[in-house]
C-alpha cells in the first residue's frame, strides 16, 4: 500500500466550505456548586461510618487467635482437620470481607469530588467522623480518656489498611498507622482537657484538631517519601482546605463532647472520694466498745427500756404532746452540708437540666416550691393540683423568680444560709439543692440553655415567653400557698420521696417530731399491750408508709 499517496493532498476529500469554525477557545466543563451532593453527602454518613468501624474492628480478630480457638474446639469434638489450615482460611476471608466494606464505603458512600460540592464534601467529613467518636464514647461508657484511646486506635487502624490496599508493605503501613493513632487521639482528648467550660473546650478543638491532622499528613509524606513510596507521598497535602475544615469542626464538636463525658467521669471520681471519706470520718469518730464494757452496756439498756415501759403513761402523753406542738414548722429537715447533697448541687451547677426541675404533679420532684412568695402578678402562669407523698392534695401556681431572690437553705458549697427562714419571703420549701444549683449555673454561665429551654416552655406553663426573656436568672417555680408552707410537717412531705435518702441521724430526728406518743394507750399498769404495737405501727405508718411494715 502506497501510504504516501493516501497522505496527498490531491486524494484527500474537499472539506465542505459552511462547516462552523473552531475559534481557538478552550473547552469548558459544567461547574460545581458548593452544595452540590449535600442531601446524598448527609445520607451515607451513618453506612461510611459503620463499614470502616467493621473493616477496623477485623483487625484484632487474627489468625493465632483463630487458630487457638479452633484447637480448643477440637479439644471438646468440633470435627476441625487441621487448625492451622482452618486459621489461615478464615483469617484470609476476614479480612477478604473487611477489604471489601473499605471499597464500598470508598466508592458507594464517599462523596465524589469531581461532582460534589465542598459543603457536602465538609458534611460528610465531620459527620462520619463525629459519627465514630460518639460510638466510641457510647462503647466507653462515657469515660472520654478510654473514648479518646477508642477512637485513636480505629483512626490508626483505617490509615494502615488504606495505605495497604495502595500496596504499601506491612511494616510501613503500620509505621503510618501508629503516627494516625497518636494525632487521633490527642485531637479528641486535648480539646476535652483543656477547656474550662465547654464552649472553651469547642473553641481548643477547632484549633488543636487541624494542628494535629497538619501533624498527620506531614508525618505520613515524609514516611512514604522515605519508603519509597513518592507517588503516593505526592498526593498527601497537610494543608488541604477540605480537610482543615473538616478537622476544624470535628475538633469542636470533639472539644463539647468530651467535656461533657469528662465532667462525668470526674464527678463519679468526686463522689466516690467523698463517700469514701464519709466512711472513713465515721469510722473515725464512732466510739470503740471495749469487750469487757458490752455486757454493761447492755444492763444499762435493758434497764432503761424496762424505766421507759413502767413510766407513768400519762407523763409520757403530755410530754409527747408538748415535744409535737412545739416543734413549730421545720422549713428543711435534711443536712445539706454532706458530700452527697454538695456534688448533687454542683452537678446541677455544671448542667442543670430543664426537664428534670419543670413541669410535676409530684411534691418533691420538678420545679422547686417556694412559700411565702412575693412576685410580679406578670411572672405567674397558670395553676397545678401537686400531690405529696402521702397523698395530700396541694393547689400551687407556677411562676418565673430570679435565682437570687429565693431564699435556700444551703448555699451551692454546703454551708448554711444563716437568713433562711428568718423573713417569709420567697422561701424554698422543696427543692432547695435544686435552686442553689440552677443559682450557681447563672453565675458560672452554664444555664444558658436551661433558660431557652424554659422560654421554649413558656406556653406550657402559662408564662409569657417576653417575661421569661427579660429576666436576667429566671427559675421556673410552683408557688405555695402561706397555709400550706405553714403546716408543721411540711419539710418531711417536701423530701418524702425524689430525693436521696435520710442518714440515721436525721431520719431518727426527723421521725421523733413527727410521731405524737400521746395518741398510743397502755394498760392500767401503764405496760405495753399488743394493742399499743398496733396502734404505734398506724402512727409511724401514717407518717411515712415507706418507714414501716406491719
Amino acid at each position: 500500500m502506497n501510504i504516501e499517496g493516501l497522505l496527498n493532498d490531491e486524494n484527500l476529500p474537499a472539506v465542505p466550505e459552511d462547516l462552523p469554525k473552531w475559534d481557538g477557545s478552550s473547552i469548558t466543563t459544567p461547574q460545581i456548586g458548593v452544595f452540590d451532593g449535600t442531601l446524598d453527602a448527609m445520607a451515607d454518613i451513618l453506612p461510611n461510618a459503620a463499614l470502616m468501624t467493621g473493616s477496623a474492628a477485623t483487625s484484632v480478630i487474627s489468625q493465632a487467635g483463630i487458630e487457638s480457638a479452633a484447637i480448643e474446639a477440637q479439644e471438646i469434638g468440633v470435627p476441625i482437620e487441621d487448625p492451622t489450615a482452618f486459621a489461615k482460611e478464615q483469617a484470609e476471608r476476614t479480612a477478604a470481607v473487611a477489604k471489601e466494606w473499605r471499597r464500598k464505603a470508598k466508592e458507594d458512600y464517599s462523596p465524589d469530588p469531581e461532582t460534589t460540592g465542598v459543603v457536602a464534601q465538609v458534611i460528610h467529613g465531620v459527620g462520619t467522623e463525629i459519627t465514630k467518636g460518639v460510638m466510641a464514647t457510647l462503647v466507653t461508657g462515657g469515660n472520654a480518656g478510654a473514648a479518646s484511646l477508642l477512637y485513636g486506635a480505629q483512626h490508626g487502624i483505617e490509615t494502615a489498611q488504606r495505605y495497604k490496599d495502595q500496596g504499601v508493605d506491612e511494616d510501613t503501613a503500620a509505621s503510618l498507622g501508629v503516627g494516625a493513632f497518636v494525632a487521633g487521639t490527642l485531637g479528641m482528648r486535648l480539646p476535652a482537657a483543656l477547656g474550662s467550660t465547654r464552649a472553651v473546650s469547642a473553641l481548643y478543638g477547632s484549633v488543636v484538631n487541624p494542628l494535629a491532622n497538619v501533624s498527620e499528613d506531614t508525618t505520613i509524606r515524609t514516611i512514604l517519601d522515605k519508603s519509597g513510596y513518592a507517588a503516593l507521598a505526592d498526593k498527601v497535602d497537610p494543608f488541604d482546605p477540605i480537610n482543615l475544615a473538616v478537622a476544624a469542626v470535628v475538633g469542636g464538636g470533639f472539644g463539647a463532647l468530651g467535656y461533657r463525658a469528662r465532667q462525668d467521669t470526674e464527678l463519679q471520681e468526686a463522689v466516690a472520694k467523698a463517700d469514701a471519706a464519709d466512711n472513713a470520718k465515721a469510722a473515725a469518730e464512732a466510739p470503740a466498745v471495749d469487750a469487757k464494757q458490752k455486757p454493761v452496756l447492755e444492763a444499762v439498756s435493758k434497764a432503761l427500756n424496762n424505766s421507759i415501759v413502767n413510766a407513768n403513761v400519762d407523763a409520757i402523753r403530755e410530754a409527747s404532746a408538748l415535744r409535737v406542738s412545739s416543734a413549730g414548722v421545720v422549713l428543711q429537715n435534711r443536712d445539706r452540708n454532706t458530700a452527697k447533697s454538695i456534688m448533687q448541687m454542683q452537678r446541677i451547677a455544671a448542667n442543670p437540666v430543664y426537664t428534670m426541675v419543670s413541669v410535676s404533679r409530684d411534691f418533691a420532684q420538678g420545679a422547686p416550691a417556694i412559700g411565702y412568695a412575693e412576685i410580679p402578678e406578670a411572672q405567674y402562669g397558670r395553676y397545678e393540683r401537686v400531690a405529696a407523698s402521702d397523698g395530700t392534695m396541694m393547689e400551687m401556681r407556677y411562676a418565673v423568680i430570679e435565682a437570687d431572690q429565693v431564699q435556700t437553705s444551703n448555699f451551692v458549697d454546703g454551708s448554711r444560709n444563716p437568713d433562711y427562714g428568718t423573713e417569709a419571703r420567697n422561701i424554698a420549701i422543696a427543692g432547695n439543692g435544686r435552686i442553689a444549683g440552677i443559682a450557681e449555673a447563672y453565675r458560672r454561665g452554664t444555664a444558658d440553655k436551661y433558660k431557652a429551654d424554659l422560654v421554649a416552655d413558656a406556653d406550657t406553663v402559662g408564662i409569657p415567653k417576653e417575661v421569661i426573656e427579660k429576666m436576667q436568672s429566671p427559675v421556673l417555680v410552683r408557688v405555695m400557698s402561706d397555709k400550706d408552707a405553714g403546716r408543721a410537717d411540711i419539710a418531711a412531705l417536701s423530701n418524702e420521696t425524689g430525693t436521696a435518702g435520710f442518714d440515721a441521724a436525721e431520719q431518727a430526728e426527723n421521725d421523733a417530731a413527727a410521731i405524737d406518743l400521746s395518741k398510743l394507750t397502755f394498760d392500767e399498769e401503764g405496760n405495753i399491750t399488743p394493742e399499743t404495737i398496733q396502734q404505734f405501727a398506724a402512727l409511724v405508718k401514717d407518717y411515712s408508709s415507706k418507714r414501716i411494715s406491719t
